[in-house]
């Protein structure tokens, strides 16, 4: 029979699995933020490269890519994963059954069923210890070790888990994770791969803004609070729920509670890194702040209203939006009644509908239906094919 600790663990876990199921559109950029300058492109299954303009810098010829950091981009060849340089040749040859980026000197690795660090050189830093392993923020990275992880169909122990129980990336999908570890405990280490400190509570987040979320408690009666990057505690853990720090702030709420399978009181609004509350907990929906401006949303007797609000609280774009997405390079996504639409930050339109969207990076968006999809500027204009 299961312990009260498990079956409270356990809960929390499928809850978080189910409600992966239910959370917003997911913004996909058409590079990730902060990425190299190439972006990739796909034809006839197989993955390369072009430039800003356009050009095709490295040809087609990967089963999958990766965007470009610290000069090495991820591929995936025949079942493994390596790393390529700019100009397309493998730097470090294909051998894992999953990796991350080079957000810093280390990039996660998962060999078999462990997760490890490595240098550019393909040098392990850190050894095969973990089950999990996440990239570096702030000068340090995430790793968690469990004994139980929690899946769909069943609970599983370490060594009977399966493969899938490892992956962090599952199906090259932001869809989410297949299982979740039921106790994991995390630590951060550095880029020199040394331990730093342990994660505090029953979960902590990576680093964003030199602050980290970590939560204590047990599922329903959880809190979250925010860590420095010493490890220590700068905002206590008084919030029922929380986001990351962007732009200085940061989404939070004081009040919900879960009953049931429901949420009840989960207002949101903003607060600065004292953790005071500087926008009041009013939304239905906070979103981060990206170029000034934040998604909000409100629920009333008419439906939602998304909209757009500044770092003072005030509407400066309102909609009403069914969906909306971050400014990046001046430029979101929305859906109305019309479809999508890419406005401007005065809330003009500046392309009108197409079916769908990514996010702007680095000056260029995708848009169109798979397989006919294409590089667009943030005027319009055509630069080249996508797939």
């Amino acid at each position: 029979m299961m312990e009260p600790m498990q079956a409270k663990r356990l809960a929390w876990a499928l809850f978080i699995l189910v409600a992966a199921g239910f959370a917003e559109t997911i913004e996909i950029p058409a590079k990730r933020h902060g990425a190299g300058p190439l972006f990739r492109i796909e034809r006839g299954g197989k993955w390369g490269f072009m430039d800003r303009r356009g050009k095709t810098v490295i040809s087609p010829q990967f089963d999958y890519a990766r965007d470009y950091f610290g000069g090495l981009a991820g591929v995936f060849i025949k079942d493994k994963w390596g790393y390529i340089d700019e100009r397309g040749n493998v730097k470090i040859k294909p051998q894992y059954d999953e990796i991350q980026d080079f957000l810093g000197a280390l990039a996660p690795v998962l060999l078999g069923k462990r997760w490890g660090y490595i240098d550019k050189t393909g040098k392990v830093v850190v050894p095969f210890d973990h089950q999990e392993a996440y990239e570096f923020h702030d000068g340090l990275a995430r790793v968690g070790d469990w004994t139980r992880t929690a899946c769909t169909d069943r609970i599983y122990g370490l060594e009977e888990a399966p493969a899938k129980a490892f992956k962090l990336d599952w199906g090259f999908s932001d869809t989410g994770r297949p299982c979740l570890g039921v106790d994991t405990r995390y630590e951060f280490v550095d880029e020199s791969g040394k331990r730093k400190f342990s994660g505090l509570g029953t979960r902590v987040w990576d680093f964003s803004e030199s602050l980290a979320m970590f939560e204590v408690g047990e599922y329903p009666d959880t809190k979250i609070g925010f860590i420095d990057t010493a490890g220590a505690i700068v905002i206590p853990a008084i919030f029922f729920s929380a986001s990351d720090f962007h732009e200085g702030l940061a989404p939070a709420n004081v009040g919900g509670r879960i009953v049931g399978n429901r949420v009840e009181g989960n207002q949101r609004g903003y607060i600065d890194r004292t953790g005071r509350f500087v926008i009041a907990a009013e939304y239905d929906y906070a979103g981060d702040f990206s170029e000034g401006l934040a998604r909000v949303m409100t629920v009333g007797v008419d439906g939602a209203n998304m909209r757009y609000i500044d770092k003072a609280g005030k509407t400066v774009i309102s909609g009403p939006f069914n969906e909306a997405w971050d400014f990046h390079d001046g430029r979101a996504a929305v859906f109305d009644r019309s479809g999508w639409h890419l406005i401007d930050k005065t809330g003009a339109r500046v392309l009108p509908a197409v079916r769908q969207f990514t996010v702007f990076s680095d000056g260029l968006a995708i848009i169109g239906k798979t397989s006919n999809r294409i590089y667009i500027d943030t005027t319009g204009r055509e630069i080249a094919r996508y797939d």
